[in-house]
């Protein structure tokens, strides 16, 4: 079941981001106190903000979601708590009495390609796409990216973008299936100076 995230889901949404991109072994250990709390902090503010056109968005177990009927009341529900523009299609739940375990989270924001010229058109960019590592290979990232495909064209936009490392091919095997096709291919100082992974820019008509 995909919904809206909610503030009550920070604790957990901060691990499942801090553990799926940052390794807790070896002498890096150290540095995880800090990477979760930065973490936790910029989601905190991004779901306060409500920020037109950002949605973040969560797995959870089936099981114990509510009633997906977009008339069936739902204790303490208020539809779209932790996004903008009433962000979920009617058949999304916003929120649940309850705190159940989360599987997996995306975010869904609107940003310009360049910082230059200002006026350059705004596009829809996925972000913090993760999984629980227990839970991978089931589906979920699938899932989260379909709705992150039905809120853009709620939206209004048919395009989404987003970037991957060049050597991440599990990601990038997800993300062909799923129907993103290069566009192109950024280098950074990094790739020159440290001989690290080229991004790539990823492009999805709708």
């Amino acid at each position: 079941m995909i919904r809206a995230a909610r503030t009550q889901d920070l604790s957990t949404l901060a691990e499942v981001l801090t553990s799926s991109f940052h390794d807790r072994q070896g002498w890096m250990s150290w540095m995880y106190p800090l990477f979760y709390m930065g973490i936790y902090e910029d989601l905190k503010s991004r779901l306060r903000l409500k920020t037109a056109h950002y949605a973040c968005l969560v797995a959870v177990p089936q099981a114990i979601a509510p009633d997906p009927r977009p008339d069936a009341p739902q204790a303490g529900d208020r539809p779209g708590d932790g996004l903008a523009d009433g962000a979920l299609p009617g058949n999304l739940p916003g929120n649940l009495p309850a705190s159940p375990p989360i599987l997996g989270t995306v975010e869904l924001s609107r940003r310009q390609s360049m910082f230059w010229p200002a006026d350059q058109p705004r596009h829809l960019y996925i972000s913090n796409l993760a999984v629980q590592e227990n839970h991978r290979r089931q589906g979920i990232a699938h899932q989260l990216l379909a709705t992150c495909d039905k809120i853009a064209l709620d939206w209004g936009y048919q395009e989404i973008y987003l970037h991957v490392l060049e050597n991440n091919h599990a990601a990038r095997r997800l993300y062909w299936k799923a129907g993103y096709r290069l566009h192109k291919i950024e280098s950074r100082l990094s790739t020159w100076l440290l001989n690290s992974p080229r991004q790539l820019y990823l492009r999805k008509q709708l």
